[in-house]
């Protein structure tokens, strides 16, 4: 994984849930399902992923810092459950 970012998404019965969006190293990327599977088992229960989400970079600031606001707001609408958007 080159870089990642949690962020919160909207849930129905939670009220939200972490959800991972990670930038994989070209090549050398496993599938975002085992990306879940194998945080989901080393996170405590309230701290386990929803999903995973796999792009080819992340909005930062001039800094270099990853903008969570910017992936929260294009992330809220979706439903995603596992490696899949619904």
């Amino acid at each position: 994984m080159a870089a990642a970012g949690v962020v919160a998404q909207p849930d129905p019965r939670w009220g939200e849930t972490p959800l991972a969006v990670v930038v994989l190293h070209p090549g050398h990327a496993p599938p975002t399902a085992d990306l879940l599977d194998w945080t989901n088992a080393r996170v405590g229960r309230q701290q386990r992923l929803s999903g995973v989400v796999s792009r080819d970079s992340l909005p930062r600031n001039a800094n270099g810092k990853v903008l969570k606001r910017e992936l929260r707001l294009e992330y809220a609408s979706l439903n995603v459950t596992g490696d899949k958007a619904t």
